[in-house]
């Protein structure tokens, strides 16, 4: 007679926990730590500050320079900073008059105005950015408090001067209308608000439009 060759289940063995009351041990973590190193402030020790290197010459005459540089700083007669050295970067600057363009136009009306953009410096400003934007009048609100109209991508060489028109629709029967030109990478805006004054900015205030 053949033997039954079917494996036969297993029973399952609860193991016991381990520790008292069942609950689990841990090791000792004083034997894998090490010694912290001793603190000489709070043991008394005097700490010396390190000794002057070959360096430290250079870079206090660099500092005194470019403080030097920053007090001998000239504005124009608008308060706009006069920049007294040339390098090798575009300068740009702007002026408007659109006033009479955007009186010409009524509310959600599509049209477009034009205002002048140069560049000062020595350097082409490849990617020139001229912008309109819209907003409340004043000088304290922020860019972002400001709603972008038209945009134009444009290039100018050093001394170049160009009037560029920007496609325009006005939505506000009173505020404000800025201008910005600005080389994102090599002539940034560097402002955080729409200022008076400002090479990059230029702006009209409108009220009471129809």
């Amino acid at each position: 007679m053949a033997k039954d060759q079917s494996p036969r289940p297993r029973k399952n063995r609860q193991r016991k926990p381990s520790g008292d009351h069942g609950q689990p041990s841990y090791p000792n973590r004083e034997r894998f730590e090490s010694e912290a190193p001793p603190d000489p402030v709070s043991g008394g020790d005097r700490v010396h500050p390190p000794e002057p290197g070959k360096w430290s010459k250079k870079i206090h005459a660099w500092l005194e320079r470019r403080e030097h540089e920053r007090d001998e700083q000239e504005v124009d007669e608008c308060g706009r900073p006069v920049r007294k050295r040339r390098k090798p970067r575009p300068w740009l600057d702007a002026t408007s008059n659109f006033g009479p363009q955007i009186t010409a136009l009524r509310v959600d009306e599509p049209g477009q105005v034009s205002f002048t953009v140069w560049n000062e410096g020595s350097f082409p400003a490849w990617t020139c950015y001229v912008e309109l934007y819209e907003g409340p009048g004043g000088y304290t609100t922020p860019l972002s408090g400001y709603e972008l109209r038209g945009r134009t991508i444009i290039s100018l060489h050093p001394g170049e001067r160009r009037e560029v028109t920007v496609p325009w629709v006005r939505k506000r029967e009173t505020g404000r209308i800025v201008g910005i030109v600005y080389d994102p990478l090599l002539d940034p805006r560097d402002f955080t608000v729409v200022e008076q004054f400002n090479r990059h900015i230029t702006s009209v205030h409108y009220t009471n439009l129809g």
